[in-house]
């Protein structure tokens, strides 16, 4: 569901810098989703901030692993404050391999927030490259960055790609 950003999620999920470029996550933190590789490509990129909604068996490790980066941890969010950091996010980051479905992925298209996710598995059937989304090739994580800095850099990019994945997401049922 589309909406007006809430001031305060959005400042929550950018460490008070609701003007730089917000890239969201969400979902079980583990291991197989990869989500350790996000802080190598999105940072030391200037503007960029990243929010990692959820917990599970590597949220502590991350929160390790991320310290020093502009990166925020909420933990899980249920409902109205869940859909709040969906309408927040500039961009949706799914790096994981392993899905088979990635309802995730719909639900930021539902919110108008075009999504970054690997080339493979359930989110084949979701993502359109170019068209609702970009993807990166999962044996390059480097692509991840440059497809991130090409929404942050080209906002008619990402505009376009927003409106054409609430489409997509209206579209299904």
């Amino acid at each position: 569901v589309p909406g007006p950003r809430n001031t305060e999620m959005r400042a929550r999920l950018t460490g008070g810098e609701p003007d730089q470029f917000l890239v969201l996550n969400v979902g079980r933190q583990a291991p197989e989703k990869r989500l350790h590789l996000l802080r190598d490509q999105l940072f030391p990129a200037a503007d960029v901030r990243l929010a990692m909604v959820g917990g599970g068996p590597s949220h502590d490790q991350l929160k390790r692993h991320f310290a020093g980066t502009p990166t925020a941890f909420p933990g899980y969010l249920r409902g109205q404050e869940l859909l709040q950091a969906y309408q927040a996010a500039d961009a949706f980051i799914f790096p994981s391999t392993t899905e088979t479905f990635g309802l995730v992925a719909l639900e930021a298209m539902a919110c108008r927030v075009p999504v970054v996710a690997a080339r493979t598995g359930g989110v084949l059937d979701t993502v359109v490259d170019g068209y609702n989304g970009l993807f990166f090739d999962p044996g390059r994580p480097e692509e991840l960055r440059t497809q991130v800095l090409r929404l942050r850099d080209q906002p008619d990019l990402r505009e376009r790609l927003a409106e054409n994945a609430l489409q997509h997401a209206r579209s299904r049922s």
